[in-house]
């Protein structure tokens, strides 16, 4: 485990900037239909969570022209068509560069794709990122614009629908549909004929904010053997009491992960350990949902979801901000590269010993902290809402 405190001044990292001399990576912009998805195709009789608005067979989209979602695909320039790729699947379409910017729930800049092409392939052991492609997959059909306005961000929309609900189904869904969608589409044959994603899972991440970051960890809790990698900031690990997404199985939604028995289902510590590399954040102004939630607050549950992923011996990294708000941009800009660098150290060294013809992979570095705290002793802080710093 390593923890640390951050803030609560932020300096954006120099690699959350444009490359100047760089090469830069290919985009394309694709639209995969949702009607004949077997998962998300918006009928509610097979996505009973929709409601309102939002069961009426768009998933709130009132323009019924729009039968598509946006996905977006970031090739790097060190990619050779043929080679085996890593992945980052991008949740809500959005790495933090302005790419949807009419379609995101956040909104903000983190720098992404700068820190993608600044790092990858860095001639600093310390600071590289090994090659792989983004995958940036928006919830909505169509645009918000157009969406029915209670469909965007609540209970009962489609983005609650894929993200809230406890289980497997979307890992599924971006392994089955989105990966083979994308690897056959006719743009990118076009320029990538043989364009092939790993099925390592040490290879393949997921990345995200809020709901998208804790639907970045069921990817990989439930589905270790397709997702190895989490990237998750302000990660949604509470419950919303009365949502359709809880279901009887997980009567407390995303805080089943922590909550200890008999209360709740304490997944990571009931749960055999996963083969998973996780790195989770919140903020100390993150979000408290109102009384009568018992387990609405964000630094409270991602706090203890970072003892019970410690107590299990899991490989974990875990950012705490002072003064930082949800999905914080400051925050995230500072901190971003080298958690980025952290998540992808196993990847990039298991790489390097198959390039060396090795049968034994070089030990990961720990990449710096962004400037901030390395705690190497358990403590209590009680001014930072019981956060634990733990021998790494």
């Amino acid at each position: 485990m390593f923890s640390y405190v951050i803030g609560p001044d932020y300096t954006a990292d120099p690699a959350s900037e444009p490359c100047i001399d760089c090469e830069r990576g290919v985009t394309f912009d694709l639209y995969i239909p949702f009607k004949d998805s077997a998962y998300y195709n918006c009928d509610p009789e097979d996505n009973p969570t929709l409601m309102g608005n939002c069961s009426n067979g768009f998933c709130g989209q009132m323009d019924e022209t729009e039968v598509s979602r946006h996905i977006r695909v970031w090739i790097p320039s060190s990619y050779n068509d043929g080679d085996e790729t890593a992945v980052m699947v991008a949740l809500d379409g959005d790495l933090g560069d302005g790419l949807f910017d009419d379609e995101l729930p956040h909104g903000k800049n983190y720098g992404g794709i700068n820190i993608l092409e600044n790092l990858m392939g860095l001639d600093n052991d310390e600071r590289s990122l090994p090659s792989f492609i983004v995958i940036a997959v928006a919830v909505n059909v169509g645009s918000l614009s157009t969406l029915s306005p209670e469909c965007g961000n609540d209970g009962g929309s489609e983005r609650y629908n894929q993200y809230e609900v406890m289980s497997d189904k979307y890992a599924r869904y971006v392994d089955d549909e989105v990966f083979s969608f994308v690897t056959n589409h006719p743009e990118i044959k076009s320029k990538y004929p043989n364009l092939r994603i790993t099925d390592d899972p040490a290879g393949r991440a997921a990345h995200g904010c809020s709901h998208g970051g804790v639907a970045a960890l069921k990817m990989a809790f439930f589905r270790p053997d397709l997702f190895g990698i989490v990237i998750a900031y302000s990660t949604t690990l509470v419950y919303f009491e009365g949502n359709p997404e809880i279901s009887e199985s997980y009567p407390l939604g995303h805080a089943d992960f922590w909550v200890p028995k008999p209360e709740g289902k304490d997944l990571i510590r009931s749960e055999p350990k996963k083969d998973i590399r996780i790195f989770h954040s919140v903020g100390d102004r993150d979000i408290v949902l109102p009384p009568p939630s018992e387990y609405g607050d964000w630094a409270v549950a991602n706090n203890e979801t970072a003892k019970a992923l410690t107590s299990m011996g899991y490989e974990t990294r875990y950012a705490y901000g002072l003064d930082a708000y949800h999905c914080d941009e400051s925050m995230m800009r500072q901190d971003m590269a080298n958690s980025m660098v952290w998540a992808w150290a196993k990847w990039k060294h298991k790489q390097a010993a198959t390039t060396n013809g090795s049968t034994e992979e070089s030990p990961a570095k720990e990449p710096p902290t962004s400037g901030s705290s390395h705690f190497g002793a358990a403590c209590v802080v009680p001014a930072l809402l019981f956060l634990l710093c733990f021998v790494s």
